[in-house]
């Protein structure tokens, strides 16, 4: 039976230690993956609502008060979907910060367990 917090009752605390850092890390990459692709979309997104924007505004001549008002509202869509394309990108850039901070810290765990099983250490 494996307990929530990463491990196995029945292996060595450091085992346990390093399943527990190994699955951070497959959650790290897994919530990256899904991050990336969320970027992907907004990027997308983006990049069809200024192109809809130029159109529209080849396509048609309002009022000054209706193009005014769609301009507006146009103006806040984008900065959303900007704003929120800035959040995602800092999340992967934190998301892949710590897959290199669990990475490092399995490395130098199995290093150091590979050295006291040979008695180096």
């Amino acid at each position: 039976h494996i307990f929530q917090d990463g491990g196995d009752p029945s292996l060595p605390p450091e085992k346990r230690h390093q399943v527990n850092l190994a699955q951070q890390l497959r959650d790290c990459r897994q919530r990256r993956e899904k991050l990336a692709d969320e970027l992907q979309e907004m990027t997308q997104r983006l990049s069809e609502a200024q192109g809809d924007n130029k159109t529209w505004a080849r396509a048609t001549s309002p009022p000054t008060s209706a193009r005014t008002w769609c301009c507006s509202w146009s103006g806040r869509g984008y900065r959303y979907l900007r704003e929120r394309f800035d959040q995602v990108q800092e999340e992967i850039r934190v998301l892949k910060s710590s897959v290199v901070k669990y990475k490092t810290a399995l490395e130098k765990r199995k290093f150091a367990h590979e050295r006291s099983s040979l008695g180096l250490t």
